[in-house]
């Protein structure tokens, strides 16, 4: 009877302390759990602060650039215009080379005309045009990068050209006082030369209704 007491007693005592070892494992893996868990949870909170960090940095680059496309269609516009008028008081086109073309690849001949249109004609003979100003900013640039060279000789051409005309009329101006002042022999000084025309066909009427 004594040892049946005695093993049960040891049954309990065998139980109870692997019941007290379990606890402690379970306290322990608990434990390890949770730190873990704080080990994982400090990298998340870096991870959303550069997170955070990086669309501010985002959100401020993108308020940049819709400053600047803003400022370079504004700019691109009235480039194109004041060409346009450069080229309608020249009188003149440009032939752009079609590869620098990017955005058409079958563009066969592209001219930029006296109205600041391009016009672009494919490998089929199609014929479109678009005022510059229209076109994106890089195929602006390419046709710019282009056309002001041309413009500096064209420019060059026909001040040669006004310069010819002013010469022609300073020295017919000279001639025609000087006639003036023979016909009415009076100097300049007396009277202007619009005067002395004046005296010409008021003398020529004079003479007329004499006769």
């Amino acid at each position: 009877m004594d040892e049946s007491k005695t093993e049960v007693e040891n049954a309990r005592i065998l139980t109870e302390e692997g019941q007290r070892q379990n606890d402690k494992e379970a306290c322990i893996l608990d434990s390890a759990i949770s730190e873990k868990n704080e080990e994982m949870e400090v990298p998340n909170v870096e991870k959303e602060q550069k997170i955070q960090e990086l669309l501010k940095s985002i959100n401020d680059e993108a308020s940049q650039l819709n400053g600047f496309l803003i400022e370079e269609r504004k700019l691109t516009h009235e480039i194109c215009m004041s060409l346009k008028y450069v080229l309608n008081e020249l009188h003149v086109c440009f032939s752009i080379p079609p590869q620098d073309i990017t955005f058409e690849k079958k563009a066969r001949k592209v001219v930029l005309n006296e109205e600041a249109q391009l016009t672009i004609t494919d490998e089929n003979g199609e014929t479109r045009s678009t005022f510059l100003a229209e076109c994106a900013p890089e195929t602006i640039m390419a046709v710019l990068w282009n056309v002001m060279p041309e413009l500096k000789r064209t420019m060059m051409t026909y001040r040669k050209k006004v310069g010819t005309r002013v010469n022609f009329f300073k020295k017919l101006k000279t001639e025609l006082k000087s006639i003036a002042r023979t016909i009415t022999g009076k100097e300049e000084n007396q009277s202007s030369p619009e005067e002395q025309v004046i005296e010409v066909e008021g003398n020529s009427t004079n003479d007329e209704n004499k006769s």
